[in-house]
């Protein structure tokens, strides 16, 4: 697969499809505030302290929102650690 190239530093998100495949490496499936789950898209964004993915060349930041709070969750927080490369197909 080729490499997209992100242009800026702003928000973007995910289709279902990918979203699905970011959910597989989650632990943590329901929000730590409220117990509410997650949306099915995942947004991100180019940030150094983030992960690689098959995707981008640069490493992004990737976040689910609850479904009920609406608090963001960065997938740290969900289980995912950071030195692995997120494989998306």
């Amino acid at each position: 697969m080729k490499k997209m190239q992100l242009l800026d530093n702003y928000s973007h998100e995910f289709n279902e499809s990918i979203s699905n495949q970011i959910k597989k490496y989650i632990t943590i499936e329901q929000c730590k505030f409220c117990g509410g789950g997650f949306l099915s898209y995942a947004g991100y964004y180019k940030h150094d302290g983030g992960w690689m993915t098959s995707l981008y060349p640069d490493k992004i930041w990737i976040w689910f929102t609850c479904d009920k709070c609406g608090h963001q969750w960065s997938i740290s927080h969900l289980g995912v650690k950071r030195d692995i490369e997120i494989n998306i197909h």
